[in-house]
């Protein structure tokens, strides 16, 4: 008995063992933030910027950086990280130009040995033709020969007929070269020419998908379930933004519009942002420069926690009448 028992403690303790981590792994993702960082620099035409995202005390992180004409996508675990762009991307790129290039190579060669194929096989078809006609004219001698001896001599011996020159008739004629470009293009223009003749159907299809999607907004419009669904899904996008928004923002710039006035009202527009004030950040205008242009760069921080995502989707899914929406926009 008390073997049996000690059996029923190790398993409730391992079962205990296996919830503790499940709830802790629910707790990590609903109260743990996702942190990300950012910053963007640009220098005259150089424009060059980075996002990282991180999770779990930085165990798990992901990424994208912007370095003029390059564009770089990575996640991480601890310390191993893949690379979804930049030198990857440029290997595969050089791969799929090399493979490119050995198909032609390949298409080439492959045209090389049917025209081949093709003047070997007119020359068989000319020896066989001329053998044919040999085999003929023999067969015809053999027979006048082989006449019966007993026939009397004042009976004219039959001229033998002369045989009509078939070689020249019966030689094959070359077959004339297709050209495949010209092929190409009255394939082309063929081509242009149904789709010239579909363009008017093509109008009118667009037109009436547009007209489609014009009754069925106002349908939606004039219904209260709908405009009652659409105001909810408008609060839940504010709270969405509020709750992904950077709580830190810095950015050290110097700007122009290209004149003193278009200057001087986006300095007023920029002066009506908040976070221009609550933010360490200096912004410079310049009235004299003749272009418009922006140098300096900016870095931005925040935290998304995962309940208030969580809480977002769950009073969508309990709202009737955004199911309803859905069911009328996915038809």
């Amino acid at each position: 008995m008390g073997i049996v028992l000690t059996i029923f403690k190790i398993l409730g303790l391992f079962l205990l063992a296996i919830l503790a981590i499940v709830v802790l792994i629910l707790l990590l993702i609903l109260f743990y933030p996702i942190t990300y960082r950012g910053s963007g620099q640009g220098r005259d035409k150089d424009i060059s910027g980075q996002l990282k995202a991180t999770w779990l005390f930085g165990i798990l992180g992901a990424g994208i950086s912007y370095t003029g004409d390059q564009v770089d996508v990575y996640y991480r675990i601890f310390f191993w990280k893949k690379s979804l762009g930049g030198e990857d991307a440029e290997e595969n790129d050089s791969e799929n130009a090399e493979e490119d290039t050995d198909g032609d190579t390949e298409e080439d060669v492959k045209k090389d040995v049917e025209e081949d194929v093709k003047e070997d096989s007119k020359e068989d078809v000319e020896k066989d033709v001329e053998a044919e006609v040999m085999h003929e004219s023999t067969s015809d001698d053999s027979e006048s020969e082989t006449e019966p001896e007993h026939e009397p001599k004042s009976e004219p011996e039959p001229e033998p007929e002369t045989e009509p020159k078939t070689e020249p008739e019966l030689e094959s004629e070359p077959e004339p070269e297709v050209d495949s470009e010209a092929e190409d293009d009255d394939l082309c223009d063929s081509d242009n020419n149904t789709k010239k003749r579909d363009i008017p159907g093509r109008i009118k299809h667009i037109c009436s998908k547009l007209k489609g999607i014009y009754n069925k907004i106002n349908g939606i419009r004039n219904n209260p379930v709908y405009r009652a669904a659409i105001s909810h899904l408008k609060r839940e996008v504010f709270i969405l933004l509020k709750a992904i928004a950077p709580s830190k923002v810095k950015l050290n710039a110097v700007f122009s519009a290209g004149a003193p006035d278009t200057t001087g009202k986006a300095l007023g527009v920029m002066c009506l942002l908040p976070f221009m004030y609550k933010n360490k950040g200096t912004v410079i205008p310049d009235f004299e420069a003749d272009k418009a242009y922006v140098d300096g760069d900016v870095v931005f921080k925040g935290h998304i926690f995962g309940y208030r995502l969580i809480n977002i989707c769950i009073r969508l899914l309990l709202d009737k009448n955004c199911h309803k929406l859905y069911n009328v926009l996915r038809k």
